[in-house]
């Protein structure tokens, strides 16, 4: 049984302290023998006990005092129930001693030796059932705690979802506007070829800029109608955004398509995910590495429901397990000031509503350092998306 229900003993005269565990044992409940009154102490400042029985000679003046600072230590939802064995004998010699106990252990519930077998089993059952309460008050406050703590998680998202949107709708304006002038400037027949390329390539860039206006706005609004794609339709687009940022970090890129396998999804959030994967990739690998992607026919691990996966592995300096573990909490992020702790977890939910999965792996040991991300999408979309 868990120390948090275990009955602990400290009576260090003669045989007292086996006998009562062998009386707690045989009664059906869990009792230990500890050795000293730091021992118990501890136990008893940490909240993880059921009860303390403990015999009162155990306690001197410093005795009390340590036994004090531990019930003033006790986390605020405990309150340890303590049973004190109080010598049967020299009531009179011992009567300020025990106003000491009352005026300082007032919660303290004092057993007069010797004492019928019966009574003190009744008094620590009652004591664990007492104790019981307040475990159950524990994790009602940590219920609570946890349910507070998602609620001002969701205000935030909703808060970040809002700003996002506000601001991709005021940049289309100007977008728009400059998409129009740029139009009308490649139409004057005096321009030069170097001036008209200039002015492709600015409206290729401005093309980007509206691009990613428009995917900030699907994550506040409705995606497009689902379509069914392969890995390298949705990879393709992806790519393309990347392939500057690739060369100039000097990723190299290796893509390895198996099949023809195609799956039904919201294209826009797919490719959302498969953006995220890439630029965390690159940011692994500031100086230089290899990117791999690849997909080949699956199935989901415990359903069987065919579908396909499409792995990226990168070269970059991995994640410690800690890291790995909480890459997919939303506002956790390693990034510092560059980052928002949004991104893995948007993307983790995206492939849960395509009834998916995304998965990491991730090592930092040697020249085998790098990261594995495997996102599963199954073949027929969820109805529920």
């Amino acid at each position: 049984m868990a120390i948090e229900h275990t009955l602990l003993v400290l009576a260090p005269v003669g045989r007292d302290a086996s006998l009562l565990e062998t009386a707690f044992t045989q009664a059906g409940m869990a009792a230990e023998v500890v050795p000293n009154l730091s021992v118990a102490s501890k136990a008893v400042s940490s909240g993880e006990v059921g009860a303390l029985v403990i015999a009162a000679e155990t306690l001197g003046d410093g005795g009390i005092s340590q036994l004090r600072q531990a019930i003033q230590a006790q986390p605020h939802w405990s309150d340890v129930p303590l049973l004190l064995l109080l010598p049967g004998h020299a009531k009179a010699t011992a009567s300020a001693h025990l106003e000491a106990l009352l005026q300082h252990l007032p919660s303290a519930t004092l057993v007069e030796r010797p004492i019928r077998p019966a009574t003190l089993l009744s008094l620590a059952r009652a004591a664990l059932k007492s104790r019981m309460r307040q475990y159950e008050v524990r994790s009602a406050i940590e219920q609570r705690d946890k349910a507070a703590a998602k609620l001002v998680e969701s205000e935030k998202l909703a808060a970040v979802g809002r700003l996002a949107a506000s601001i991709s709708h005021e940049i289309n304006n100007p977008l728009e506007s400059l998409t129009n002038l740029l139009y009308l400037a490649q139409q004057d027949a005096n321009l030069s070829l170097e001036t008209r390329g200039y002015l492709e390539a600015a409206d290729k860039e401005l093309a980007r800029a509206a691009h990613i206006t428009q995917q900030s706005l699907r994550f506040h609004r409705q995606s497009t109608r689902p379509q069914r794609l392969g890995a390298a339709d949705l990879l393709a687009p992806v790519l393309a955004i990347y392939a500057g940022r690739l060369s100039n970090n000097h990723v190299r890129l290796i893509t390895d398509f198996r099949d023809n396998t195609q799956v039904v999804c919201r294209e826009g959030e797919i490719r959302q995910v498969l953006s995220n994967l890439v630029s965390n990739a690159i940011d692994a690998m500031r100086l230089g590495g290899v990117l791999q992607i690849y997909s080949h026919r699956a199935v989901h691990p415990t359903s069987g429901e065919p579908g396909l996966a499409i792995l990226l592995s990168d070269t970059g300096h991995g994640m410690p397990d800690h890291v790995a573990q909480r890459i997919f909490e939303a506002f956790y992020t390693t990034k510092g000031i560059n980052g928002t702790g949004l991104g893995l977890w948007i993307s983790a939910d995206i492939a849960r509503k395509h009834g998916g999965s995304l998965q990491v792996r991730s090592r930092q040991a040697g020249n085998r350092a790098g990261t594995l991300f495997r996102l599963f999408l199954p073949c027929e979309l969820s109805t529920s998306v």
